[in-house]
């Protein structure tokens, strides 16, 4: 796995974890929190180093993965953009907390899952106490 990679996904589940975290208490003031977990959906991003200002494109330090991006090579499972715009309104307005587009990741979500559960003690012994990180 590419160093990129691993950064960029440790960033997404930090992301994840923290809306998770804060949704119980958004929600008491009426506030709503969804995580959308994307697949491929077709877009321009493919032409962010056109479009960037030409006084922006020296030393902006994206000029590898720009380069990179603009040969993406658009795959027929990538979803159109107001398809995954509907999934994303339908999905705040019905206050989920994931949206996920594609199904061709689930097995592998389900695999995760299922280890970090084999993995957890079948015992259910009292949750510790953790009074010192409480507000005062």
């Amino acid at each position: 796995m590419p160093e990129w990679l691993a950064i960029y996904g440790a960033s997404k589940a930090a992301v994840c974890h923290y809306c998770e975290a804060v949704k119980p208490a958004l929600s008491l003031h009426g506030i709503g929190v969804s995580i959308l977990l994307p697949g491929p959906v077709k877009s321009n991003i493919h032409e962010t180093q056109a479009n960037r200002p030409s006084e922006l494109l020296e030393g902006s330090g994206f000029k590898a993965s720009e380069a990179k991006l603009s040969r993406r090579i658009v795959g027929d499972n990538w979803m159109e953009p107001d398809q995954a715009g509907e999934l994303v309104a339908d999905g705040i307005l019905a206050n989920q907390t994931y949206i996920v587009t594609h199904g061709f990741y689930k097995d592998a979500m389900r695999a995760r899952a299922e280890a970090v559960l084999a993995a957890t003690p079948d015992t259910k012994e009292e949750a510790p106490d953790f009074g010192r990180f409480r507000e005062e």
